[in-house]
This record gives structure tokens, C-alpha cells and sequence, in this order.
């Protein structure tokens, strides 16, 4: 499943005073494939160190049940490391999506005011997909992006402002879009939540951007503490949601 773990999470802020990374979070989730109750899933922040420095670890785990894995069997594993400035410093990749084994590794620095990703991913016939690039911005990967779309100020912004990026995914550094979708009402089991909605997307070869490839759609409270509370997750034969457990 291309990009499935954007997975799980990504979030925003409503005023300039921008949520904080906690340093201690666990929310957990449930997934659903249409009306079948399909598994779980967490997201875990913590406080940790890397290559001697303050950081943090965010990790996210999904596993469907056994009623889920006869449609598509889901066993993710990812963890980025985050410096306190919210930049990526490392990602790691273990999953076993239907029947492709993926492990993905990526090393992230900056130097002289430009960005470096290091990336391999290992295939299970024992190839290797590798890139080095340097870029004007930040390289983010799938779970790093949640943390900046969760932090993002959006005081001023309109349904359908853009926020352009570059993102590590499968060996490879692809430009992909945040779009604001604006305020959204979401009720998950009978609690009303109101909602930041963004899409995380891939442009389109023309300038049509009705034609976006919408990769995953990603709804966040509309408080100081902006938590992820659902996803919609793009599948090659539909879309799987994650929504927040009660807390």
C-alpha cells in the first residue's frame, strides 16, 4: 500500500501559539475498512537522545486483525526521531503491507543552510534502492510530516492554501502538497469533535489541481492541543479510516 503509513497522523495549529511536542503521548486508534472493524493502531512520542543531543522518537504501529488480513494484511512499524526545532534527524520503516515485506532507513542533516537525505530501501528479493540528495528545505518522511502539519500555524490561511514539501518515501525524495480543507465537524463514537481537515496529496502533471492523487485525508482538533482524532488512508481498492479510541 503506496504511502500508507503518512499514515497515521498529522495535525495543526489555529492561532500562533502552536502546540508543543509532548514528550510523553500515547494515542491509541482503531481502523476500519468500510464497515468491517479491520484493527489498531498507536501513536507514541517520547523523549530520547541522538548522537548525544536532546531529541524525540514518534513512533507509529498498525496491525489489522484476522478478519482484515484476508482483504489486506497490515503489520507497520515506523519511527521517526525529531529534533526539538521539529526537523528530522532519522526514520526507520518495518511493515508487512499485503504481501510486500518493506524496510526503509533514512539519515537527515543540514549544513551550510541546505538540507541532506540519505535513504535506502531493502526489498525482500535482497535489492536495494538507494538516494543521496541535497534540498532548499527540509526532507520529511511519512510520520516527521505529521509533526509538522500537527504544529503548523494556519492563523490567516483559506480552504485550499497549499503547503508544498519534500518527502522521503520508498527509497526515493518526491515533492508532495498539505492542502487546508478548512473546518469539519467529525463524530466518532458519539462524541462530536471539531475538526482542522488537511490533505496530504500528490501534484498532478498539470496545473489542474482537481487531478491531485489525495494520498491520505487528516483531521485534528480544533484546540491548543490539535490531536490527530482520524485518517482516511487511500488504498488501491478504497480507503481505510483510523480514528481516535476513547481517551
Amino acid at each position: 500500500m503506496r504511502k500508507i503509513a503518512a499514515l497515521l497522523f498529522a495535525c495543526m495549529a489555529v492561532t500562533a501559539a502552536q502546540a508543543q511536542l509532548n514528550g510523553d503521548e500515547t494515542i491509541n486508534y482503531t481502523l476500519s475498512l468500510g464497515f468491517i472493524n479491520a484493527g489498531k493502531a498507536s501513536l507514541v512520542t517520547e523523549q530520547t537522545m541522538y548522537n548525544g543531543t536532546e531529541a524525540y522518537s514518534v513512533s507509529l504501529t498498525a496491525a489489522t486483525n484476522k478478519v482484515a488480513d484476508k482483504i489486506y494484511r497490515i503489520r507497520d512499524t515506523l519511527t521517526a526521531t525529531i529534533s526539538p526545532q521539529e526537523e528530522p534527524l532519522h526514520f526507520w520503516k518495518h511493515s508487512y503491507e499485503g504481501d510486500d515485506i518493506v524496510r526503509e532507513t533514512a539519515e537527515f542533516s543540514k549544513s551550510g543552510g541546505k538540507y541532506r537525505g540519505i535513504l535506502e530501501k531493502h526489498y525482500k528479493d535482497g535489492t536495494t534502492r538507494a538516494c543521496d540528495t541535497i534540498c532548499e528545505m527540509p526532507v520529511y518522511d511519512m510520520v516527521s510530516i505529521t509533526i509538522f502539519a500537527r504544529h503548523l500555524d494556519i492563523t490567516g490561511r483559506e480552504p485550499g492554501d497549499r503547503f508544498h514539501f519534500e518527502l522521503a518515501d520508498a527509497g526515493m525524495v518526491e515533492k508532495e502538497t498539505l492542502i487546508y480543507l478548512g473546518r469539519q465537524k467529525m463524530k466518532i463514537s458519539g462524541t462530536q469533535y471539531n475538526c482542522l481537515a488537511f490533505s496530504v496529496a500528490q501534484p498532478s502533471d498539470n496545473d489542474d489541481s482537481s487531478s491531485d492523487n489525495e494520498l491520505l485525508k487528516i483531521y485534528v482538533s480544533d484546540d491548543e492541543q490539535r490531536i490527530p482524532v482520524g485518517l482516511d488512508i487511500g488504498l488501491p481498492f478504497g480507503k481505510a479510516k483510523a480514528r481516535i479510541a476513547n481517551r
